[in-house]
């Protein structure tokens, strides 16, 4: 399995809890360093985050993960305990995390007018991503995300262009809703032409994204324009890489 974790303007990547790979926000984008020195440095950077007294990691500490998955709370990580992601870890330790107690402190209560759905794939919010500079490893230049509003977790799918947006989700519409035995009832996008279709003379052309969700009767939801801010974004959740 592939985990992608984010913080900081950063993220790694781990394939079965080994890292092997990192990357820097810039310009939107994550750079990504895939040069095996600075892989090794940067595994002892992450192995020294925690350790006892005496200097040595503990590897069945509950904080070592926790800052690991971007500081996620005690529950989530007691759930991929229980879901064999993670093997069991000691909790003794977790409630000494400075980040995460700061993380928790506002100046004022900022109200908020949404609401987490109250079940899955009863909103799966997608957005796509490039052109990536450089170029990803197998000549792929753009990726859709597909994430659940219920559970938060993620896929990604790697595409060569734009214009493959269609296929991917028609791939994990079949592969999610067999998994789950339920269908996805809402897709959340922006306005873009791969996802929303364009405007001419005589009215709105819906595209083949907007054509399928349309005959397979899945709802959609489309962001106001140019508020990207309405977009969900994969921040330090679990996310699935297919390809």
């Amino acid at each position: 399995m592939i985990l992608f974790v984010f913080g900081n303007n950063e993220v790694e990547i781990f394939r079965n809890s080994s890292l092997i790979g990192s990357g820097v926000l810039s310009d939107g984008l994550y750079l990504l360093n895939l040069d095996p020195n600075s892989i090794v440095q940067r595994q002892s950077d992450v192995c020294n985050v925690v350790g006892n007294k005496h200097g040595r990691v503990i590897k069945s500490s509950s904080m070592l993960w926790h800052k690991r998955l971007g500081h996620i709370s005690r529950k989530r990580i007691e759930r991929l305990i229980k879901e064999n992601i993670l093997h069991s870890l000691d909790f003794s330790d977790f409630d000494n995390c400075i980040d995460r107690i700061k993380g928790k402190l506002t100046a004022k209560t900022r109200k908020t007018s949404g609401s987490r759905k109250e079940g899955i794939l009863q909103l799966t919010h997608t957005d796509i991503c490039g052109p990536i500079t450089p170029i990803a490893l197998g000549g792929y230049r753009y990726f859709i995300t597909f994430t659940d509003d219920f559970s938060q977790y993620g896929w990604i799918y790697l595409l060569y262009e734009k214009s493959e947006s269609l296929d991917s989700f028609k791939e994990f519409k079949a592969a999610i809703e067999l998994k789950f035995d339920t269908q996805v009832k809402c897709i959340h996008s922006d306005r873009g032409g791969e996802f929303y279709g364009k405007y001419d003379e005589t009215c709105r052309n819906l595209g083949p994204f907007a054509r399928f969700l349309q005959e397979c009767g899945v709802e959609t939801m489309y962001t106001m324009p140019d508020t990207p801010q309405q977009t969900v974004l994969l921040k330090g959740v679990i996310v699935h890489l297919w390809r």
